[in-house]
């Protein structure tokens, strides 16, 4: 699946720029994205409370999407464990762009490259239900040039790929 993403008024060019380096450079890890969300939360006036930062991390240490109910039930024990407080902490983190909602499986992923405004790609196995962030950066330029043909703007755009990973030993879970 491929996401594109637009970048985000809340997030300066600065900040995008370093994240765009770090997908070039390094592969991040998960306190490197989590101090990363805990400052791009304080840099927008809100707090990165501890049922956020569960959130975050649940999703950062798995390879699946999970739904808002499987976040939900990982919760007991962080604080109040009602369905709105599930959709409250991901509406949050997908704001600040570090988790994708992931539409045809009405679930949700964290980018494990931290946020973007460059076009992404999430693979997802029909076998192991794993799903795989890839760069796509000529699939902007493409998209741009085929929606301007078309005179449409687009407010956001969504391509999903849904597939198997090569071999049954590639499989996450099989």
């Amino acid at each position: 699946m491929v996401g594109i993403r637009k970048r985000e008024e809340t997030l300066s060019r600065t900040r995008l720029h370093r994240r765009r380096r770090w997908r070039r450079e390094k592969k991040l890890t998960t306190a490197d994205i989590m101090e990363d969300a805990r400052i791009s939360a304080s840099e927008s006036g809100q707090s990165f409370t501890k049922i956020r930062r569960h959130v975050l991390s649940t999703l950062l240490q798995t390879e699946k999407a999970l739904t808002a109910y499987e976040i939900l039930d990982r919760l007991e024990g962080v604080g109040a464990s009602a369905p709105p407080t599930a959709y409250r902490a991901l509406d949050f983190l997908v704001d600040l762009g570090y988790v994708k909602r992931v539409e045809s499986l009405n679930a949700y992923t964290a980018l494990k490259q931290g946020p973007t405004d460059e076009p992404i790609g999430l693979f997802i196995c029909k076998t192991c239900q794993a799903v795989r962030e890839i760069d796509f950066p000529e699939t902007d330029n493409m998209i741009d040039n085929l929606m301007k043909s078309q005179s449409f703007d687009s407010d956001s755009l969504l391509l999903e790929v849904h597939g198997r990973c090569k071999s049954e030993t590639e499989c996450v879970m099989a």
